[in-house]
């Protein structure tokens, strides 16, 4: 039989200063986001609305699933 090895997550900034660095912010957006978040992630960028929020959401959705199915669970394929 054999076993499945999950996709690595990609790595989260530190903080939500981070974003200040558009690669940062864009990497975030396309890497860690669903689809549909992104575009409203980036206006509230532009707008220089604090994005906190955005990567805290991120954090406590990672954090639930790994400690509903384990680590490494919520990985997924990237986008195509």
């Amino acid at each position: 039989m054999t076993s499945l090895t999950p996709a690595r997550l990609p790595s989260l900034p530190a903080s939500a200063d981070a974003f200040a660095d558009p690669d940062i912010a864009i990497t975030f957006a396309l890497d860690c986001l669903e689809h549909f978040e992104v575009s409203a992630f980036l206006a509230d960028r532009r707008a220089g609305s604090d994005l906190t929020g955005w990567l805290s959401h991120v954090t406590s959705v990672r954090d639930e699933v790994s400690s509903s199915y384990g680590p490494g669970a919520g990985a997924h394929p990237p986008h195509p």
